[in-house]
């Protein structure tokens, strides 16, 4: 099923998760299946797929609440809080955001955590963002991780450019471009 959604193929991601949980899996099984089909319903993008997105989430979200896996529960939050963002639901994307943000923590993943800063942007108005990114672009440069480097000043750009601070926005699209370019990356 990671397969099918990484190659776009979504209605077959889709018939072969929903496949799985029929059949009789364990819980942790179960909930990583419902975070993948939630996933694919997000990328799907038709008709009740925003519903079914969210039902898929909330659903792994209270087995990995029962089983007490902090990285996953942070996971399944971080996404949801995108999720609810995207179909409308501000004030719980921001309470996902948060929940994340704490369940990095506790499992003690500081690229979770900088990773869920970089994309803060969607939850946050954009100078809060841009002060989040900050954080997450130290963790980046003292981990190597020259892939979310770029991706993170891509964003800085962004969240600069929306309110107004064209030459700082110019500043980090530049650098996230120079970045991307020396991993040859499609992503330029």
């Amino acid at each position: 099923a990671r397969s099918l959604l990484g190659s776009n193929c979504i209605s077959s991601c889709i018939t072969n998760l929903n496949s799985l949980l029929a059949e009789k899996i364990s819980e942790e099984q179960q909930a990583d299946a419902l975070l993948l089909l939630g996933r694919c319903y997000r990328f799907e993008g038709s008709g009740d797929s925003g519903t079914k997105a969210m039902q898929s989430l909330e659903e792994s979200l209270k087995i990995y609440e029962r089983i007490s896996k902090y990285d996953k529960l942070a996971e399944v939050n971080s996404y949801l809080a995108t999720v609810y963002d995207h179909f409308g639901f501000h004030e719980k994307g921001i309470k996902c955001f948060e929940k994340s943000q704490i369940y990095y923590n506790l499992a003690n993943d500081n690229i979770g955590i900088a990773k869920l800063q970089r994309k803060s942007g969607i939850i946050y108005e954009s100078r809060r963002a841009i002060e989040f990114m900050k954080n997450a672009l130290e963790m980046f440069e003292k981990y190597s991780m020259k892939i979310e480097k770029a991706r993170c000043l891509n964003n800085m750009g962004a969240e600069s450019f929306y309110i107004g601070e064209f030459a700082q926005a110019e500043q980090y699209l530049v650098s996230s471009v120079e970045l991307f370019r020396t991993l040859d990356s499609p992503e330029i």
